[in-house]
Parts: C-alpha cells; structure tokens; sequence
C-alpha cells in the first residue's frame, strides 16, 4: 500500500500520536517526591490497609492521642500505599505521572470534537502543561484536577449531542473525590454553571421541561453522593470553613493573593489567553465566561487555584485557537504530518529541559529533603523518651518510626490545634521550654537549624547548642538530631558530634534560602550570627554588609558591623 501524506497523517493520529503523546507526558511529568505532606498521607493509608478501616481518633500525634479527628483526604493516602506495595518509591513517582498525564489527555478529547489531531492541540496542551506543571505535586488535590478533568470531558460530550447517559458518572465523580480530597463543591459548581448553558443552549427536540427535571435530579445525586464518605456533609462544606480561618491561611505561601508570589505572571498569561479566547470564540457560551469570571477571582485570591483557572479555560482556548489556526494558518488546512511531528517534538523538548533542569524530574525520594539520616538512627538506638519534631519532618517520622514512636506534630495539625501551639513555643524558646520537655519525656528532637523561607536560625537550635545536657548526633541537609543525655547515657562517644556543626549547619540552610528566594534578607543575618559563632569575622562582616544593603535601619546589625570594621583594621 502506498503511503501517501494522507495515510501517514491517519495512522499519526490513530495510533502513533495519541500512544506516543500520552508515553511522553508520563515522562515529562515524573518528579521525584519532595512533598513533606504525602508522608503523612501515606502514613494514614498504611493503617487503613491493614486495618481495613478509617482511624476516628489521633493515633500519630501524642500531644493529641485519643481524640476525635477527621482524615479527610484518607483515599489519597490508601492510593499512594498502594502504589508503593506494589513498586515502592518508583510506584508512587509512575502514580503521580499518570494522573497528570491523564488530565491532560482528558481536556485535549474534550476540547477536540471528532478532527484529527491538529498542531493548535499540541499547541495549547504545552501552553496548559507550562501553566499547571507546577501543582502537579504529591498532594491529594492531584485528585480534583482529575476528576475535573473528568467532569469537563463528560459535559462538553453532553453539550454536542445531549444524550442524557454522559451525566450518569457525574455523581459517581463526587462521591469519590470525596474521599480523596474534600473539594467535590469545585465538581458541584462547575456542573452548575454547565446546567445553565444546557438549558439556554438546549436543541428544540428536548423539552426544557424534561432537561430541567433530569439536570436538577442529577445535581441533587451528585450533592448527597458527595456526602457518602466518612464525614458526611461537613466533607463538602469544608472549603467554606477552611477559608474562613483567616489568620491561618494568610501564613500560607500557597494561600497567598497570586500577585504577591513568583506566579503572577503566570496568572496574567492564563487571564489573558481566556480573555482573549472569549472575546474571540465562534459560538459564545454562557458556562465559558461563568468559569472564566469564577475562576479568576479565586486564583487571584489564592495561588494555589492557579492551575484549576487554566483546567477551565482550556476547552474555549484551545477550540478558539483550533477556529483561527484552520482559518488563516496554511499548514493546517493541509494537516502537514511532518510539521506536526516537528512541532510535537519540538515543545516536547522544551517541557523536558525545565524539569531536567531544575534537578526535579526522576522517580523515587528527592535526596536531601527529609530527615531520613535522623529517622534511621533513631530506629537503630531505641532511644527512650518521645519525638519533639518540627513541623515538617513529623509526617517522614510518622512514616518511618510509627508505632513504635509517635511524633509531636505533623501537617494536619494548624492555627489553634494544641500540638501547633506548644510547638510553636517550645521551637521560639519559650521561658519554660525545658519544663514542656521533661514534663512530656522527650528524649529525641528533630528540627532543622533554620526557618523554612525567612532563614531565621530557630530559637531552640540555638538553644541546645549551648545546652551540655543535650548531645548532637545527626546532621544532615535539612535537619539536626539531639538526644537528652541523661535519658540515653550509653551514646557510643564517636556518634556525639560537635556541637560547631550547629552553626555551620544554620549557614547552610541560611545560603540554600537565599538560592531559592533572593527576598530572605533575614538569611544574611543568620549567616553573620553563626559566621560570629564560629570565630568567622571576615564571613560575618560580609553578611551583616549585605543584610545592611537591605535593612540600613537596624541598629543592633549596624553596631554589630561597625565593631567587626574595627577590629578589622
């Protein structure tokens, strides 16, 4: 048979393409997991494995044992339990690929109706892929992009055909997401504004009447399907009385207005390819311009919304780009297979070097985030006593160590929890922090020697360098193990190390803070306290400079620079 341009362009689209693309997605989106929170979750979805049920009480944290607590996002972590028995870290890396691969596979079939893949599907799924690679983390809202996604190709096939069998899943899609993240009143809004362009839209064969009944009785299955999970309704309201919790999320990077983050621009982009997408589209709907105002406010309030804005926006994107690229573009009129291979490996190669680049892309554990060297010795030695852990580190231990060791606190636990706030106290150095300790028989502590994006050293590090009854045993990059001496007097003498490396350690992290957010001004200053410390002075002159650079009104900084000049000379 010959192979005419023709045939070569059917057999791309039909097998090679779709097979290829969706391959090459996976690829490109594994990233090695660097998340502090899926430890937890795994942590949670262990125990419900062997189990075989949904704990009703803390078991994790000991501060709080016994009481009444909510594991919201409990099939998440059953998920990733699940994928790690079968493949370890790499399941779990393979996991998170593939259902992002997947969202994305699912808006570009929704946003094409039956055409060949054309170069404006390439086009906009890069342009997509670029705007929400960066929530596509190990989190549990993983889930609600792709249950929208999911959401999004049902209706947009129900608004070409209005054959009433693409609503049946909908409820299912609720119920589920449910239980994985409590996010199903995003799934419930956005069939809300699609009802409204069905019944505007609706063809004359089908009686508002009867498409009313069915749309309505199909919103109220989804509603009290979605409360099918272990907390009910208040599972679905959770968003509402998450949001109200102010002083809260306003300590929250990812709750952060987006234009006072690293991705307003990005915010601009997505507004503006939606806008003009709207402006321009062929046949305006209703459902288009309800998500693009919705949307838009919500990822200009929080950051963390960005990536569900470009999820709405990309079936009115991409099908007005589609229109305007047949139209005037003549490469695609002629449906140039070479080109569109071309132009495929060339975006293809583009989304490849970020990742690359910024050393994330991989399987497995991102080497030197967790506090796995800690976690190790403390399963070795057995040390007597309780887990004081810093707020991050507690879901690894919990993953690690659990039961034979509970932590003190872990990502679940915020703003008026008890665990948050004795936490908060005893890492700030508070008057009685040793009274806290003895009195909840701590033996161990695990905490990095510095704040995560101020730089600041954390008061209780500095604390126990200065403490004889406290040994330094770990370091590693991100976190420090102490063990109380008088609990644990058989140390073997060549593991306590010297207590020197604290502040070495704080100089560190001060300098990997200042890598990732050249604002942390305050990292200058942790640098010239320990360079001080360690007997360091020219070190110590050249931070409290830079610090002074930024903050010429601190007094106490300029004193301490002005000594350091003298003495120099």
């Amino acid at each position: 048979m010959a192979f005419s341009k023709t045939n070569i362009l059917n057999i791309l689209n039909k097998g090679v393409l779709p097979i290829f693309g969706f391959v090459a997605l996976c690829f490109v989106l594994l990233r090695r997991i660097d998340d502090f929170d899926i430890w937890y979750h795994l942590a949670i979805g262990r125990e419900v494995f062997q189990s075989l049920k949904i704990p009703a009480t803390e078991i994790f944290v000991y501060p709080l044992l016994g009481e009444q607590i909510s594991y919201h996002e409990w099939g998440f972590g059953l998920l990733n339990y699940a994928a790690y028995w079968l493949m370890n870290y790499w399941g779990m890396s393979l996991l998170n690929a593939l259902i992002g691969a997947v969202t994305l596979v699912l808006l570009l079939f929704a946003a094409r109706k039956k055409e060949p893949m054309k170069l404006s599907h390439v086009f906009a799924l890069f342009i997509t892929y670029w705007m929400i690679q960066f929530r596509f983390i190990y989190r549990p809202e993983m889930m609600l992009y792709l249950f929208l996604a999911v959401e999004i190709y049902l209706l947009e096939q129900f608004d070409r055909d209005y054959q009433f069998r693409w609503l049946i899943p909908i409820p299912i899609l609720t119920c589920l997401l449910s239980n994985f993240h409590p996010s199903a009143i995003f799934l419930l809004g956005v069939f809300f504004f699609y009802c409204l362009e069905f019944v505007v839209s609706a063809p004359k064969r089908i009686t508002r009447l009867t498409l009313i009944s069915i749309l309505l009785s199909v919103m109220l299955m989804s509603f009290f399907s979605a409360a099918l999970n272990p907390y009910t309704f208040s599972q679905i309201l959770l968003p509402f009385a998450f949001a109200h919790q102010k002083e809260y999320i306003e300590k929250i990077v990812e709750f952060m207005p987006v234009f006072q983050t690293p991705y307003k621009w990005h915010f601009v982009l997505v507004f503006l390819v939606g806008l003009l997408a709207l402006v321009f589209q062929t046949r305006r709907r209703i459902v288009d311009w309800l998500l693009f105002l919705s949307f838009s406010y919500l990822s200009f309030k929080y950051v963390r919304n960005l990536a569900l804005f470009a999820v709405v926006i990309y079936v009115p994107f991409t099908q007005t780009l589609t229109y305007y690229m047949d139209k005037h573009l003549l490469c695609q009129k002629k449906q140039n297979p070479r080109m569109l291979l071309v132009l495929s490996a060339f975006l293809l190669l583009l989304i490849i070097i970020r990742p690359l680049s910024e050393k994330k892309w991989g399987a497995g554990v991102s080497s030197g985030q967790f506090p796995v060297a800690s976690a190790s010795m403390i399963a070795a030695l057995r040390p007597p006593g309780k887990i004081l852990n810093f707020y991050d580190t507690g879901g690894y231990l919990s993953w690690k160590l659990f039961d034979q060791y509970q932590v003190f606190i872990d990502g679940r636990h915020y703003f008026n929890d008890k665990s948050f706030i004795l936490h908060n106290y005893i890492f700030s150095g508070g008057r009685d922090w040793k009274q806290l300790i003895e009195a909840y028989n701590i033996g161990s502590i695990v905490t990095p020697a510095t704040l995560p994006f101020s730089g600041k050293p954390i008061p209780l590090v500095t604390l126990l360098a200065g403490d004889d009854d406290w040994s330094l045993v770990v370091v590693e990059p991100r976190n420090l193990l102490f063990l109380r001496k008088d609990l644990l007097s058989n140390i073997p003498h060549q593991l306590i190390l010297d207590k020197k490396l604290v502040w070495r350690q704080i100089i560190k992290e001060a300098e990997n803070t200042l890598g990732g957010n050249s604002n942390a001004i305050s990292s200058y200053l942790s640098i010239g306290e320990a360079s001080l410390q360690l007997g360091n002075y020219q070190e110590a002159r050249q931070a409290y400079k830079a610090y002074l650079h930024y903050n010429p009104r601190d007094r106490e900084a300029a004193e301490i620079l002005n000594i350091l000049e003298s003495y120099s000379k």
